[in-house]
């Protein structure tokens, strides 16, 4: 990825180290480096054109921007966030410095996801600047609190939602470029999430009449829980099939595979029949993992009360209603209870063959070459999930190369970003919104 070539634009390096080096770190506890309103400020000072442009509503610390278009088509958005999580450990340069050497641009945020932020409003600015009009509304979901949840996204998207706005398509970060997808795919491919595995707080609450520990009952609420834990983790309890994200996969990656592989993961009836038994078992169903911890006062004292709280993943095997089905039948045996906070179902998947994908492809293979993009789903989670119920198409892709060294710093020590990608992020995104320019030739 690296050139050593001094970049066209410096100036994209200098407002992205800007950016780095106002905190906004949402994380609990770090109140004293969450600068919303600095930060805001500087995007204002850095894209007059966008701000004297747009509609800017300010909804908590976030900001929704609407750019009017020209025509009746279903408006696009795109989602990104401001916001970045603690910076602990020993860096190489400090976390907030934006210092640019080594041919990177080292900070907080540099690739999650200030960078790819900044590619985006330095597109949309240029566009404005050069007297382009779109040919439908566009709108920007700044997030001020995405790495906590993104509780304000939520409220935007009901706000929107009580308006009657449904979007053609929403973009957002999620897959990236990956270096051997799959471990097969030996070429530079890029790894575009149509899918999300939907999340959910599960709360299992064992009780009990309390008691000594000098003269310990059976069945106490600390060991029914253990008993839980242990026969979930050691037993299939949810469905388990390769759902169509990862058939589209493992479709699309066998091209660029060798040998037995290319003709095995490119034959459906093969995956459906053999892929349960060796894919990744997040691939093919909910996963339940067990986070947290509540329960007793004293080491001498039987607690009334003990609490396990499970984080649950759901893709688009089965709903979060059939998986928490399975668990209440499994913890009613051991007289635990069973609660849930959150609409945990999958996100549903994206047509690959829709206008959005498509064109999201085409400029991917225009600035970056001819490579590989390869629809996958992700696990983790998004702001974009909160826009499920107003549109059929979410895509989500950052146009940053994250390499296996620079892997752990995206939200651990040193993240930094390459120099030298900042051009073609920008270029990307200028290609994507040259897509619905009013007088595009079609």
């Amino acid at each position: 990825m690296k050139n050593q070539t001094y970049p066209k634009h410096p100036e994209y390096l200098e407002h992205l180290a800007s950016m780095i080096r106002i905190p906004t770190v949402s994380t609990s506890g770090y109140e004293a480096q969450y600068h919303m309103e600095a930060f805001h400020q500087l995007l204002e000072t850095l894209y007059p054109t966008l701000w004297k442009t747009a509609e800017i509503q300010k909804i908590g610390r976030a900001l929704l921007l609407r750019i009017k278009g020209v025509g009746e088509k279903k408006p696009i958005l795109f989602v990104a966030h401001m916001d970045v999580v603690a910076a602990q450990g020993n860096w190489k340069y400090p976390p907030f410095s934006g210092t640019i050497a080594e041919d990177c641009i080292w900070g907080r945020g540099s690739l999650d996801m200030k960078g790819a932020l900044c590619a985006l409003l330095e597109a949309v600015e240029e566009c404005l600047q050069q007297g382009m009009h779109f040919d439908r509304d566009l709108y920007l979901n700044l997030s001020c609190d995405e790495e906590i949840g993104g509780p304000t996204t939520k409220k935007i998207a009901q706000m929107l939602r009580k308006k009657k706005v449904r979007f053609e398509v929403v973009y957002d970060e999620g897959g990236t470029f990956v270096m051997n997808l799959l471990g097969k795919v030996r070429v530079r491919s890029a790894a575009v999430a149509i899918a999300e595995k939907g999340s959910a707080k599960v709360y299992l609450t064992a009780r009990t009449h309390g008691g000594r520990a000098a003269n310990p009952p059976k069945g106490t609420p600390i060991a029914r829980l253990s008993d839980f834990v242990h026969y979930v983790e050691h037993h299939s309890v949810f469905k388990k099939r390769v759902p169509e994200e990862i058939l589209l996969m493992y479709e699309k990656s066998a091209p660029y595979m060798k040998g037995i592989d290319r003709l095995l993961y490119g034959n459906r009836l093969f995956l459906k029949l053999f892929g349960r038994f060796y894919l990744e078992p997040s691939m093919l169903g909910t996963t339940i993992a067990f986070t947290l911890t509540e329960g007793g006062s004293a080491v001498n004292v039987i607690p009334e009360q003990a609490v396990i709280t499970a984080n649950v993943r759901v893709n688009s095997v089965e709903s979060l209603k059939e998986s928490l089905r399975k668990l209440e039948q499994i913890a009613k045996r051991m007289d635990i209870e069973v609660s849930c906070d959150g609409d945990g179902d999958a996100i549903k998947v994206t047509d690959i063959h829709c206008e959005g994908y498509r064109n999201l492809e085409v400029c991917i293979r225009e600035v970056f070459g001819e490579i590989p993009v390869i629809p996958t789903m992700l696990n983790g989670g998004t702001d974009s999930k909160h826009y499920k119920k107003m549109t059929e198409n979410i895509v989500r892709f950052s146009p940053i190369y994250i390499s296996p060294e620079q892997g752990s710093g995206v939200h651990g020590e040193n993240e930094r970003l390459y120099a030298d990608q900042m051009e073609q992020a920008v270029a990307y995104y200028r290609c994507l919104l040259g897509k619905y320019e009013k007088n595009r030739k079609r």
